[in-house]
C-alpha cells in the first residue's frame, strides 16, 4: 500500500509550477501555487490558472486569498488524501464555470488524469509513462511528464 510522500508531492508541486510558467510567460495567464483558494471550494488546490488580471473577492467575505475565474486547477495526490480530491473537491471544482481543466496528478507513478469540460459535460483523458506529453487545451500548452516528474523517486512494487 502506498503512503503520503510529502518529498514528491513538493518536489511534483515544484515541477508542474516551473513548466506551467516557462511555458505560460509569454502570454496572459497567471501561475499560482497552493497559497490561493478558489471560489465554491473549502479548500484551493496545489496549482490554479488564470487568464488576465487575478480577480480576487467579490464582497461576500471571502477574502483577497480567493481567486474567481480559474481555468485550469491541479491536484497533486496523496494516498491519505486521494478520496477527498477525487470526490468533494471535484464537485465543488466541477461548479465553478469557468473551469475548463481539473488535473490529477499521481505521486506514486508517473500519471495523469485531465478532465476537461466540453459545454455541460466532463471528459476524462488519461497520460503514463514519463515520455508522454500532458495537452492542456485551455492552455494551448504541452508538458512532458519527465518534467513534471523530474527527480521524483517512486517506491519500488
Amino acid at each position: 500500500m502506498a503512503t503520503d510522500n510529502p518529498a514528491n508531492h513538493s518536489l511534483i508541486i515544484a515541477n508542474l509550477l516551473s513548466q506551467l510558467r516557462q511555458t505560460l510567460e509569454q502570454n496572459c495567464y497567471r501561475v499560482f501555487d497552493g497559497g490561493a483558494r478558489v471560489c465554491a471550494a473549502l479548500d484551493g488546490p496545489d496549482i490554479a490558472v488564470i487568464r488576465g488580471a487575478p480577480e480576487f473577492a467579490d464582497g461576500s467575505g471571502e477574502g483577497k486569498e480567493t481567486l474567481h475565474h480559474p481555468l485550469l486547477l491541479v491536484e497533486v495526490l496523496a494516498p491519505s488524501t486521494e478520496g477527498h480530491d477525487r470526490g468533494v473537491k471535484a464537485r465543488q471544482y466541477r461548479s465553478i464555470k469557468s473551469l475548463r481543466e481539473y488535473v490529477l496528478v499521481s505521486q506514486t507513478e508517473p500519471s495523469i488524469e485531465i478532465y476537461r469540460r466540453s459545454g455541460d459535460e466532463w471528459f476524462l483523458t488519461d497520460v503514463a509513462g514519463l515520455e508522454s506529453l500532458v495537452e492542456l487545451p485551455s492552455l494551448n500548452c504541452r508538458v512532458p511528464l519527465a518534467e513534471i516528474y523530474a527527480k521524483v523517486e517512486f517506491e519500488a512494487a
